[in-house]
């Protein structure tokens, strides 16, 4: 029973506890008009967007090549011709 008191308190106290981001954070964002702010923006944006461009170049090379092996291992579609017949009338039968 204390432990279960015990989990119940912990949760409590981290679940009331205001949310804080990291102490540069908190002093940098405040002062947007800053360069130091702006750096900070746009270093957190390229840093988020890497892994999506790395794995986009990954996927879209992958699908180059599926469209690449499916394009040579098909099969030449034949091509029928048909040559016109020659229907012959008797005239007067």
């Amino acid at each position: 029973m204390t432990v279960l008191l015990a989990l119940i308190c912990a949760e409590l106290s981290v679940l009331l506890a205001p949310a804080q981001g990291c102490a540069i954070c908190q002093t940098v964002l405040p002062q947007a008009n800053e360069p130091l702010a702006r750096g900070m923006f746009w270093s957190v944006l390229f840093l988020l967007s890497a892994p999506f461009a790395v794995g986009a170049v990954i996927g879209g090379w992958l699908l180059y090549q599926y469209r690449r092996a499916n394009h040579t291992h098909r099969p030449e579609l034949a091509v029928v011709v048909r040559r016109p017949t020659l229907i012959s009338r008797r005239e007067n039968a």
